[in-house]
């Protein structure tokens, strides 16, 4: 760490006449400004105190600290001072100190800062710093800041929803600007073919519905479907991987729209997709092919016989970064199913997240049966959950389906 030192001193603080003035955080890695506690403090001079927390590997987080220079002749350094209570502590202590920092070990000065890594990620930590000179005087402390867990931060939410053939409304609990919404499949508590529909996604929530093939009556009992919901965007997650989050207006059924992520991923992420608009009332699913790093292909599917002409329509995506994490808040898992899905019963066998508990979203990342298909659920437990691909009979009773690569995504709140 260039310019720090570990320090522990013993000894009065001497008064030092400027000091660490206001003290501001922000988290960069989830694009919103974290909480600022401000204490004013006597001096002249305007210091001021960034913090950008960041994941790094081994599950590990660094903290970037920043302040204007005093510009006092007599400067010796400052000192930097780190705790981890439940609380913003009340009054700093000297043995409280981590680290000293020398100017003239700085690679600029003028703009004095230093890095803080091996931090645990799941864990708040508060800061102050004080200038002292060379005569061993000490500023008053600066306002304390604290940082917030990166899981607790990430811009999106997640839950499950019994949805029948009837429109549900189902609400945030916080307001997202230009949200975007996905759902996972359906589960298996009636036989017949549906699809999910999204439709008058807002800042406050969205409407869910399951729509069954037209060749069926319409109506269908609750089935449980998991749904994520994002800021549109891109964000970093806890174990150092990537999301992002978005929509794309896809031509009507038999053509495909290539879809370009804002920057390449490090690795091929998992997509998942819904149809997010009503311009046409028949059912409709998607389809999912080609994905890489850089971006992945979508069509629209409708059933085979006597399909209507359907509009185009918008879909959502959410592009996950292939990876695992287990925090005290939440955990996830993302990834492909081994070996991948057919018209048979495939169990996706769990040890990092329980199933029985989790918000699941799967969908197909291949178009190798070009038949019209949605992934179901048929088990969730802890032991795994057991999916399958379901095609649409419009056109005949034959419902094999070549294996397709399925990926998923399992979201779970710890207790607690």
């Amino acid at each position: 760490m260039q310019g720090a030192h570990a320090f522990g001193f013993v000894g009065r603080f001497l008064p030092y006449r400027h000091g660490i003035g206001d003290v501001a955080m922000f988290l960069s890695a989830v694009h919103q400004r974290a909480c600022i506690d401000f204490l004013r403090v006597r001096g002249f001079l305007l210091f001021f105190l960034t913090i950008v927390l960041g994941p790094q590997t081994g599950g590990a987080a660094s903290v970037r600290l920043a302040w204007d220079a005093n510009q006092d002749a007599d400067l010796a350094g400052y000192r930097v001072y780190v705790a981890d209570p439940p609380e913003i502590p009340a009054d700093w202590t000297e043995d409280q100190a981590a680290v000293v920092v020398w100017p003239y070990m700085m690679k600029d000065p003028d703009h004095p800062g230093m890095t803080l890594e091996g931090l645990a990620p799941d864990r708040s930590y508060c800061f102050s710093v004080t200038a002292f000179n060379a005569a061993g005087e000490e500023s008053d402390f600066s306002n304390t800041v604290r940082t917030i867990p990166l899981e607790t931060q990430l811009p999106f939410l997640f839950g499950e929803v019994s949805a029948t053939h009837e429109w549900k409304p189902v609400r945030f609990p916080r307001t997202y600007q230009n949200p975007v919404v996905v759902t996972g499949p359906p589960g298996t508590n009636a036989p017949d073919g549906v699809v999910v529909r999204l439709d008058r996604i807002d800042a406050n929530g969205f409407a869910i519905r399951v729509q069954e093939w037209g060749y069926h009556d319409g109506e269908h009992i609750g089935e449980t479907v998991g749904y994520l919901a994002a800021a549109s965007g891109r964000c970093r997650l806890p174990d150092g991987g990537e999301m992002e989050a978005g929509e794309v207006s896809t031509r009507a059924p038999g053509g495909d729209a290539a879809v370009s992520f804002a920057r390449p991923f490090s690795s091929v992420p998992v997509v998942m997709t819904s149809v997010c608009t009503t311009n046409n009332l028949a059912a409709v699913t998607v389809r999912v092919s080609d994905v890489t790093v850089d971006g992945f292909r979508v069509q629209l599917q409708q059933q085979e016989l006597n399909a209507p002409a359907h509009a185009a329509e918008t879909v959502s995506f959410i592009a996950w970064e292939v990876g695992q994490w287990q925090g005290p808040h939440f955990s996830y898992a993302a990834g492909l199913v081994p070996g991948g899905v057919t018209d048979l019963a495939t169990v996706l066998a769990l040890d990092a997240v329980n199933g029985a508990g989790a918000v699941l979203l799967a969908g197909m990342q291949t178009c190798r049966g070009g038949n019209p298909a949605v992934v179901r659920w048929l088990e969730k437990s802890d032991a795994g959950i057991v999916l399958y691909l379901s095609e649409e009979q419009s056109s005949d009773s034959e419902t094999r389906h070549i294996a397709e690569a399925v990926g998923f995504l399992l979201l779970s709140r710890s207790a607690p």
